[in-house]
């Protein structure tokens, strides 16, 4: 997959992930909401996808710097929250003394915390992948999911470090492995069997959460949720068709998708304030979902724009100077031998 094709699938993800956090407050019943939810509800397992993709060939992950980019991020999250409890303290629910960080600043982060333990985990699943035929891996990722689905079942957002959750986004993982290794061999008289699936699926999946809407009022979360079945499917679909696209290498789609991860980050920190915004200029469901869609991905992406060169900066320079002492020290280690 060209790399303009993954930092604009990774940019339009981003935005499902805003979504994803912007359905509070009546936007779960909204039609723009119900409509798109199997697109909506799978946006973070796009990214766990794309980690596969690319990984399953490199010899050691860059733990170091995935862990110095929830570093930073955490702490400029932390320095937000602060200057939004004193000035909202006691105006909007949630926002108190004890409650601030662990609701505000790191439920949002469960991806990618959990993220990390994936990459340590990735030198034994790429050996594994790499090892294995297509079938027999694919029945390995099938059935671990199988196991999650029918014994744990549930994310828990509220824990960063959650068995739960490592074992899941490991099984994502996986199959962004497994489509890098395969997905080429799904072929019958030159047709892309996998390619046809992912076009009728994503819009009948629309069409069925719809119907299953309309016939039980209230309920959303038939074809929605990052651990949801459909929602694997409607990843992978994505994932695929957006393989298969013939984008121009782009400086602008490029830079959108860096800017996901700083979206990413901070989006849940304003939710809260907009919210309260929102619900005093409209009782509709669907133009409320927009509004607070519309202006916490806005202020988020002001946010990206500001953060993400600096930050880069220093990440990379920390990252370069820590592995090159390891390097140093090893070799001292060695000499002395």
């Amino acid at each position: 997959m060209r790399k303009t094709n993954i930092e604009l699938l990774r940019f339009l993800m981003c935005i499902t992930v805003v979504m994803y956090h912007t359905r509070v407050g009546g936007g779960e019943s909204s039609w723009i909401f119900v409509s798109f939810a199997p697109i909506i509800g799978s946006g973070v397992l796009v990214f766990a996808l794309i980690s596969g993709y690319f990984m399953i060939n490199k010899s050691y992950p860059s733990i170091l710097k995935l862990f110095l980019t929830i570093v930073f991020y955490l702490t400029v999250i932390i320095f937000i929250n602060l200057i939004i409890e004193s000035l909202f303290f006691g105006k909007i629910e949630g926002f108190n003394k004890t409650e601030w960080l662990y609701n505000y600043g790191t439920i949002n982060m469960w991806y990618i915390w959990t993220l990390l333990f994936v990459y340590i985990l990735s030198i034994p699943v790429n050996y594994f992948l790499k090892r294995t035929n297509i079938w027999y891996s694919l029945f390995v990722i099938v059935a671990c999911y199988a196991t999650f689905y029918g014994v744990i079942r549930h994310l828990e957002y509220f824990k960063n470090f959650s068995i739960n959750n490592i074992f899941y986004l490991n099984i994502i993982y996986m199959t962004g492995a497994w489509l890098k290794l395969h997905s080429h061999k799904l072929m019958y008289k030159n047709n892309d069997l996998l390619y046809i699936a992912s076009l009728v699926w994503i819009p009948l999946a629309m069409i069925i959460n719809i119907f299953l809407f309309i016939i039980i009022p209230g309920k959303t979360s038939y074809l929605f949720g990052n651990n949801n079945p459909s929602s694997i499917f409607t990843a992978v679909s994505i994932f695929h068709i957006f393989s298969k696209f013939k984008i121009k290498e782009n400086k602008i789609i490029n830079i959108l998708g860096k800017l996901s991860i700083p979206i990413y980050f901070i989006n849940y920190s304003f939710i809260k304030i907009f919210l309260l915004f929102v619900s005093n200029v409209t009782a509709n469901n669907d133009l409320a979902f927009i509004l607070l869609t519309s202006l916490v991905f806005s202020i988020s992406f002001l946010f990206a724009l500001i953060l993400f060169w600096p930050m880069e900066k220093i990440i990379n320079y920390l990252n370069n100077f820590i592995i090159s002492v390891i390097i140093k020290c090893k070799k001292f280690i060695y000499i002395k031998k």
